[in-house]
């Protein structure tokens, strides 16, 4: 298949550890905690990129820069000069990246999934004030509200990444956490960019690092001494894992803590049980 520069073929491959995930046929679950770009492609293409698309779509995830539209195609957000382009491409690199997707659009699909499979526009201001605290200058309008998945599958996306923070890819960030957390990690060809999108019950964090260069990221010294391993493969679990637990840890430190529903833990379970190892 033909992709990246020209006259180059391309070939995807799964994210290099010393821990690799077999070769051969696994679930969608332990594809999904462990990262595996080959079964997630493969998956792709039997589903179909088009149908792959449209689900994206749904979740408001149109991969339009500077431009964040809700499943409809509706703008809610513009920066100015900014227009609607061709947006995600119907091609197998674009299940594993491959098309730019803006941070806002990427939370807020996630967040689709902790509200029960619902779609809400989120407000990028609520609020505004005068001086004093008194008059409202401006008040967000309520959300618009879409049904994007059932609510049956979005426990099983959220189960699937209650994984990831047990047995997967943010196991080590994560690890004895107090609060119940829901993570998924992401790391570019490089890497160049790596990402975490986490949250709880309640609250959701979206974080993102690179460089506005695009160059590769190197590893930081702290990395290292807690790897115990000089070579340890860069990823999102990694960089960006240690930063969203210690938000967490901050947040929940005097906060209630909140449980994720029994049908998200019965699916957590059932993919520990059967991945024991």
């Amino acid at each position: 298949m033909k992709g990246g520069r020209p006259g180059e073929r391309w070939a995807p491959k799964n994210f290099k550890e010393k821990n690799a995930v077999p070769m051969g046929q696994i679930d969608l679950a332990r594809a999904w905690y462990r990262s595996v770009n080959l079964a997630t492609l493969n998956l792709a293409r039997e589903i179909n990129m088009v149908d792959v698309l449209k689900s994206a779509n749904a979740m408001g995830v149109w991969g339009n820069t500077g431009i964040v539209r809700d499943p409809k195609g509706n703008i809610w957000f513009q920066r100015p000069g900014y227009k609607v382009g061709a947006g995600l491409q119907p091609t197998l690199p674009t299940a594993i990246g491959a098309s730019e997707v803006n941070l806002i659009e990427m939370a807020n699909a996630f967040i689709t999934f902790f509200r029960g499979g619902v779609y809400a526009t989120p407000s990028l201001v609520k609020e505004v004030r005068d001086s004093y605290g008194e008059s409202v200058i401006y008040k967000a309008k309520p959300p618009v509200e879409i049904r994007a998945f059932s609510k049956d599958t979005a426990d099983k996306i959220i189960g699937m990444m209650r994984a990831v923070t047990k047995i997967g890819t943010a196991k080590i960030s994560m690890r004895n956490i107090e609060q119940q957390v829901a993570c998924k990690t992401g790391t570019s060809d490089g890497p160049r960019d790596v990402s975490i999108w986490c949250g709880s019950p309640e609250l959701f964090i979206a974080i993102r690092f690179g460089h506005d260069n695009y160059e590769i990221i190197k590893a930081p010294e702290y990395m290292k001494i807690m790897s115990g391993d000089s070579d340890q493969s860069i990823s999102g679990g990694w960089i960006a894992g240690p930063l969203a637990r210690k938000i967490i840890d901050r947040i929940y430190a005097n906060r209630a803590k909140k449980e994720f529903s029994a049908d998200v833990e019965a699916q957590l379970n059932r993919i520990l049980e059967k991945n024991k190892d």
